[in-house]
């Protein structure tokens, strides 16, 4: 039985399998930010990448609602992807898979509140003798932009 000799840690990460599957970890890592900074929302939630194989990008979706939505931003997409210069990306494939992307919880978007409407808010919850909707509306009126 043949013994093998050590190998130090420096020449497992200067070459080899391991040094390939840490840039390739990387590139892919580069283009899923790339792929979430570039797909308006909610799609960027929906939507995960899978695989590069070659210069096709495989990419999954979490039904076939939003592969249609995806469909329609492959060729921006595409002009995108151009700028990343280690990776030639012709195509676009998009596969259905119900669990390959995790469920996100859905979080509300507050829609700001301008400071001359909280105001009239604040104006508005001084004027009640209801002290349950006086304090609601503050904390609404608490939200408005600072002046």
């Amino acid at each position: 039985m043949p013994t093998r000799k050590p190998v130090s840690v420096g020449k497992l990460f200067t070459g080899g399998a391991l040094s390939r599957f840490l840039e390739r970890r990387q590139l892919l890592a580069e283009l899923e930010r790339l792929l979430s900074r570039n797909l308006p929302p909610p799609l960027d939630l929906h939507c995960k990448l899978l695989n590069l194989r070659g210069d096709c990008l495989i990419l999954a979706v979490d039904n076939p609602l939003w592969a249609s939505r995806l469909r329609f931003q492959t060729r921006t997409l595409l002009q995108q992807l151009a700028s990343v210069e280690s990776v030639t990306v012709r195509t676009i494939q998009i596969k259905v898979l119900p669990q390959a992307v995790p469920r996100q919880k859905k979080t509300r978007r507050n829609k700001p509140l301008s400071a001359a409407n909280a105001q009239l808010v604040r104006q508005t919850a001084r004027s009640l003798k209801d002290e349950r909707l006086r304090a609601a509306l503050l904390r609404v009126a608490s939200r408005g932009e600072k002046t």
